[in-house]
């Protein structure tokens, strides 16, 4: 164990660093990851994991204390990222030490419980590093949901691509290429307001709130340059906003986070041509995989239903997973739960 370090990484180097590593994804944003800890006031760090001074992974984690008390949580979302290259046998042996060294730093020196959500590989790669977790000594926690989803696999030629699609899911988008609609990409907060504007009418009518709306992804957005910017897409009809979707295109794997349609959107399969010029820009980009932003089956059939028309793969990412001392996580988890009863009190 000597032989692992942690180093506490400045934001140029963190941007330096990411790009050595495919499993890079949005969650690993440094802009996301300042933002994400600010919402929930806690704070923020960004580490480089070493293995005989060589970089083996990085990881940002939001350390979230109990008030009053010298304990809380080190929470990692999308992390550690570990992949260098096509080669799992290293990759696991790279995860294995990090989990050994952020175990090392955050529950035994700093006696904080480690709650991990990994990023989404591969049906194996998520099997392989659950088993990883567990020969660790990590348990399940039911302190968050895990993240399924459909991975696309968009290394194939566009026409094979489509070729794969369901038939009807097919249909569907030529239909949409038949109806005179327009495409366009941007980034700026004009792009945001178009999408939000979208995404009110649709909250209204459908009852539905989101954890991260439009707003916490346009802040995010602030600190974010070139490829690792957050990209909007718009789909209009003489100028008539019909639908629109924010996607991130970083890493092997690029996602699919937050969308809407209108009525009319919905008539003109405007969606259908969003989706499959995400794809095409994912692809240019040099990603592998499409990732369809999450799954719920049973609590949101007809998303669930409009995804699966993808004939993608259904994968469930490792985690949440939680390491402690296990005094401390009940004392943690009634806080937590305290917490919570308080806020609805508000």
């Amino acid at each position: 164990m000597n032989d692992l370090r942690i180093k506490i990484c400045q934001e140029r180097e963190w941007e330096e660093y990411v790009s050595e590593f495919c499993d890079y994804n949005h969650l690993q944003l440094w802009s996301y990851g300042v933002e994400s800890a600010r919402r929930v006031n806690a704070k923020p760090e960004f580490v480089g994991i070493y293995f005989q001074e060589k970089l083996i992974g990085l990881t940002n984690i939001r350390l979230k204390k109990i008030p009053m008390f010298p304990v809380g949580v080190a929470y990692v979302n999308g992390g550690p990222i570990h992949v260098c290259e096509n080669d799992e046998v290293r990759a696991k042996t790279n995860f294995k030490l990090c989990l050994q060294a952020l175990i090392a730093e955050y529950t035994q020196s700093r006696n904080f419980v480690l709650r991990i959500k990994c990023p989404v590989y591969s049906e194996q790669g998520n099997l392989d590093r659950s088993r990883i977790f567990e020969d660790l000594g990590f348990r399940g926690s039911d302190t968050s949901d895990q993240y399924r989803t459909f991975l696309v696999d968009i290394e194939k030629e566009p026409d094979d691509i489509r070729s794969a699609l369901h038939g009807k899911w097919r249909n569907q988008l030529n239909r949409a290429q038949k109806n005179g609609l327009l495409v366009s990409t941007g980034t700026d907060g004009s792009w945001f307001q178009k999408f939000e504007d979208l995404f009110i009418q649709l909250k209204q009518k459908k009852g539905f709130d989101v954890s991260l709306g439009v707003d916490f992804y346009e802040k995010v957005q602030e600190g974010l340059t070139g490829n690792g910017q957050f990209f909007i897409q718009v789909a209009t009809k003489e100028d008539l906003v019909l639908a629109a979707h924010i996607g991130s295109y970083v890493g092997d794997t690029a996602v699919y986070l937050l969308g809407a349609s209108t009525p009319e959107g919905n008539q003109l399969k405007a969606s259908y041509l969003l989706q499959w010029h995400a794809i095409l820009e994912a692809k240019e980009r040099g990603c592998k995989w499409y990732d369809l932003g999450g799954i719920d089956p049973d609590g949101n059939k007809g998303v669930f239903h409009f995804k699966k028309g993808f004939n993608g793969v259904d994968v469930t990412a490792a985690g949440p997973y939680e390491i402690g001392n296990q005094a401390l996580i009940v004392f943690v988890r009634l806080a937590e739960k305290a917490y919570r009863f308080l806020r609805k009190l508000k």
